[in-house]
C-alpha cells in the first residue's frame, strides 16, 4: 500500500478524521500526540515519503498497545516489500586434500613452470617433493596466478621440501578456483629428469 488512508488510520487508533489543522495527512497532529510524546524510539521513518511516518510516528505515542503494533507492522511492510535479504554464503566443508605437480623428462639446466589448477578455493600449507626427485632439482618460485609468494629470488634446494624434511610448511595466498598454483624449478642434475611433487593444504566447498 502506498499510504495509511484515513480509514485505516482512525480504525487503528479509534479517532475521527479531521478536516482542519495542522495535518500531513487529514489528522492533526495536536489530537493525535502533543509535543511532549515524542522521543526516539517512537518516530518511525523511513528513506523517502516522511509525511506518512511523521504522522504515525506522533500517533504511536498516544496510540493504545494494540493500535502501536499495528501501525509499526504496517510501516515495516511497507518498507521492506521490496527488499532483498543478503546473507554470506558459508563454507559447506574444508578438508585437507593433495594437488599434484608433474613434469617429465626436464633437459638438465632447463627452468620449467610446473602448474596445477584447482577447483575450488584452496589455501595450500605445504609443498612436498620426494626425495627421489628433489634431489635434481632447485626451486626458484611459488606463484598464485603470476604473484610470486616467495620473498626472495634465491634459489632453494627441493630437498628442504622433501617427505622428511621437519618444519617445511608454507603459509601462502588462498587460490582461487581455476587460477593457477604453480612451482618454477630448475634441473641442477647432468642428465634429464622427472620432476614431481605435491602440494597440501585445505580444499574449501
Amino acid at each position: 500500500m502506498g499510504t495509511l488512508d484515513d480509514a485505516l488510520l482512525g480504525a487503528l487508533l479509534g479517532t475521527v478524521p479531521q478536516s482542519s489543522g495542522n495535518s500531513a495527512a487529514g489528522w492533526p497532529l495536536a489530537d493525535i500526540a502533543g509535543d511532549d510524546d515524542f522521543s526516539g524510539d517512537e518516530m518511525v521513518l523511513g528513506d523517502g515519503d516522511l509525511g506518512d511516518e511523521m504522522v504515525l510516528g506522533a500517533a504511536l505515542a498516544a496510540a493504545s498497545p494494540s493500535a502501536k503494533r499495528q501501525l509499526v507492522n504496517a510501516i515495516r511492510s511497507r518498507k521492506l516489500r521490496n527488499a532483498s535479504l543478503v546473507t554470506p554464503r558459508q563454507s559447506a566443508e574444508a578438508n585437507l586434500q593433495p594437488l599434484g605437480l608433474e613434469s617429465l623428462a626436464v633437459a638438465p639446466a632447463a627452468q620449467v613452470l610446473v602448474s596445477t589448477q584447482p577447483q575450488t578455493l584452496y589455501k595450500p600449507m605445504r609443498l612436498m617433493v620426494p626425495q627421489t626427485f628433489a634431489a635434481n632439482f632447485v626451486l626458484n618460485d611459488i606463484k598464485v596466478g603470476n604473484v610470486s609468494q616467495l620473498p626472495s629470488a634465491i634459489p632453494i634446494p627441493c630437498e628442504a621440501f622433501s617427505q622428511s624434511s621437519f618444519g617445511a610448511g608454507i603459509s601462502l595466498k588462498t587460490v582461487n578456483p581455476a587460477i593457477n598454483l604453480s612451482v618454477l624449478v630448475t634441473n641442477i642434475s647432468a642428465a634429464a629428469a622427472d620432476f614431481r611433487g605435491a602440494f597440501f593444504g585445505e580444499s574449501v566447498q
